[in-house]
């Protein structure tokens, strides 16, 4: 069908209510008869709604620029004021159009993004489902939670750093002067002007000298290690990075038992197999693009009077792509029905959830 004179935006919004009318809404269940054991898992198709971004991109580009630009003429003005900041060591020079710049650049980030504020629970009542596939509860369910972690090594001004942070201290005085001290502090327990510190601290100061003369200078600090018995602490943290996408995996077998069921695990597997593929958007005869597949909800039900929904199971899932699907038709027997269809139907299926759980998912959501 043609949309003249409408947006892209809107065309796909059109299509994509088109194709749903088209397919029709199917509510597909296995087995048919499920009286003895209640317990169900549901998969609802979510459609994707297509977003038009452009207009999006551009503002955030452009925002972007501005900030760029900002900070860059700031920290090359070459009439820009310098402020001393001394330490134990050294004083360290700052810019202060620079600092001007960096201020700016907070002001107009927190204009274009917002205040930084921790993110509310998932909200599944905004998802508006159509097609729907009803399975028995499958056994050994598993839910997996991760975080990452780094072992990151701080180093000496990596600590001290940390321990200015801590005390409430100005990281860059602290950081700055201790850079300078420990680098004369180097020079002098290598070259044996030293004397004033202990042994074990020189001995370390001297193997860091040592390590940065190239080659030779590493191989030099080794045996002093050796020698001294005594090494550096690398004050290694674990530093958090990221929680995994939550993945899960289900595995059902269907042994028709009608001709109706039959042709009920034949729309099932089709059905899954349709929303694991994208669309394909073309420019004449010319792919150019895919529209992502549709997501799953995927919902646990007790099927006990009392229930409500799938609270009762204390288990939740966000929304989710299907990512793998397998079919297995006549695991057992090479037997068929007397209509020409398979006699059973192994199911396999992997999904992953569309982001990370956060804690207020957790804490607040459920999940």
């Amino acid at each position: 069908m043609k949309f003249p004179n409408i947006d892209v935006t809107r065309k796909l919004q059109l299509q994509d209510i088109i194709d749903g009318n088209q397919a029709g809404r199917q509510v597909l269940e296995y087995p048919l008869n499920n009286r003895e054991y209640p317990a169900r898992i549901i998969f609802k198709v979510i459609p994707n709604i297509s977003t038009g971004v452009a207009n999006v991109a551009k503002d955030l580009v452009e925002g972007g620029q501005s900030i760029l630009a900002n900070v860059t003429s700031s920290a090359n003005d070459p009439s820009e004021v310098t402020e001393s900041v001394s330490g134990p060591g050294k004083g360290i020079e700052l810019g202060l159009s620079a600092v001007d710049g960096i201020k700016q650049f907070h002001k107009e980030a927190v204009s274009l993004y917002g205040n930084v504020r921790e993110e509310a629970a998932y909200d599944e009542s905004t998802d508006k489902t159509t097609h729907q596939i009803s399975l028995y509860l499958p056994t050994a369910i598993a839910v997996n939670d991760a975080a990452q972690y780094d072992n990151v090594e701080l180093g000496v001004i990596g600590g001290v750093a940390e321990q200015a942070l801590q005390q409430g201290k100005s990281v860059l005085r602290e950081t700055g002067g201790a850079f300078y001290g420990m680098a004369a502090n180097e020079i002098g327990a290598f070259t044996g002007r030293g004397s004033s510190m202990g042994s074990g601290m020189a001995d370390i100061l001297a193997q860091k000298r040592a390590s940065k003369l190239g080659e030779i200078g590493q191989s030099a600090a080794l045996g002093m290690q050796a020698a001294s018995k005594v090494t550096t602490n690398p004050n290694t943290r674990a530093m958090f990075k990221d929680t995994p996408l939550r993945t899960f995996s289900f595995s059902f077998s269907m042994i028709p038992t009608s001709a109706k069921e039959s042709a009920e695990i034949k729309k099932i597997v089709k059905l899954f197999r349709t929303e694991l593929y994208p669309s394909v958007l073309s420019a004449g005869k010319v792919r150019v693009g895919y529209k992502f597949p549709n997501r799953f909800k995927i919902q646990l039900k007790s099927g006990m009077r009392n229930a409500k929904s799938n609270d009762d199971m204390n288990v939740k899932f966000l929304p989710t792509y299907l990512t793998a699907f397998s079919a297995t038709y006549n695991a057992n027997s090479p037997l068929l029905h007397t209509d020409g269809s398979f006699n059973q139907v192994d199911i396999s299926m992997s999904f992953s959830e569309t982001r990370a759980l956060t804690k207020a998912d957790v804490r607040d959501g459920g999940y």
